[in-house]
C-alpha cells in the first residue's frame, strides 16, 4: 500500500522500517539497541537533509515542522561581560535569547541561518540541473510517500522521497558528489539496503 501519511503519524506506525532494519547488518545486538532506542535525536547532517527534502518537496509545512534561529549574536545588545560590542554566540545574551526563542518553538525543529542558506543552495542547484530537475517534477504530487509492505513475515513501512512513472526517486544531501566519496558513504549507510527494501514493498503495492 501507498498513502499520504503525515511524519509525527508515521512515526506512531508499529512497523519494521528500512533505517532500523540496516542496523542488524552490523549485529544483532545494534539491531536491538535500534529498535528499543525509537527514532534518533536528530544530528546536524540529517537535520539539514530532512530540512533540504521538506523544502524541495513539502515547502508547504517547511515553516510547522522547522524554525530559522533569528541572528540573535548580530544584535546591538549582544556584549561582551566588558560591554562591549560582539557578534559572539558564547555570550549570555545570546544564549538566553535563544533559550527564549526555544520555548516559544518548541514543538519545531532548529536550523541555523547558515544552515538555512545552504538548504537553499542545494535547492538551486537541483533545479538548474536540467535531468533533475525534470525527474522531480515528472513526480507530480506523489512526493513523500509512505509505502507499507511484508517481507519475509515482517510487516514493513518506509518514507520514499517521490515516485516517477520510470523510477524511485531518493534525494541524498552529501558534502562530496565525488563518485569515490560518495561510493563509499553509500556503502557505509546502506543506501543500497533500503533502496531494495523500497523496491519491494511497491512491487508489492503495485501487484495488488
Amino acid at each position: 500500500m501507498i498513502s499520504k501519511t503525515g511524519w509525527e503519524e508515521y512515526k506512531r506506525i508499529g512497523r519494521m522500517n528500512p533505517s532500523t532494519l540496516v542496523n542488524g547488518v552490523k549485529s544483532m545486538k545494534s539491531l536491538k539497541r535500534a529498535i528499543d532506542g525509537g527514532f534518533k535525536e536528530p544530528t546536524d547532517p540529517m537535520r539539514m537533509g530532512s530540512g533540504t527534502h521538506c523544502l524541495l518537496l513539502e515547502p508547504e509545512q517547511f515553516e510547522e515542522r522547522y524554525c530559522v534561529i533569528p541572528d540573535f549574536h548580530k544584535s546591538p545588545e549582544n556584549v561582551t561581560a566588558q560591554g562591549k560590542p560582539t557578534d559572539s554566540k558564547a555570550t549570555t545574551y545570546y544564549k538566553n535569547a535563544v533559550k527564549e526563542f526555544a520555548k516559544s518553538n518548541s514543538s519545531r525543529e532548529f536550523v541555523s541561518r547558515d544552515q538555512y542558506d545552504t538548504m537553499l543552495h542545494a535547492i538551486e542547484a537541483l533545479r538548474s540541473h536540467g535531468e533533475a530537475s525534470r525527474l522531480i517534477e515528472s513526480c507530480g504530487d506523489n512526493r513523500e510517500l509512505t509505502v507499507f509492505g511484508e517481507i519475509s513475515g515482517v510487516q514493513m513501512k518506509g518514507r520514499i522521497d517521490a515516485l516517477s512513472p520510470q523510477c524511485i526517486v531518493d534525494l541524498k544531501t552529501t558534502a562530496s558528489v565525488e563518485p569515490s566519496q560518495f561510493g563509499r558513504m553509500f556503502a557505509n549507510l546502506h543506501y543500497g539496503i533500503k533502496l531494495a527494501i523500497y523496491r519491494e514493498v511497491i512491487r508489492q503495492s503495485i501487484a495488488n
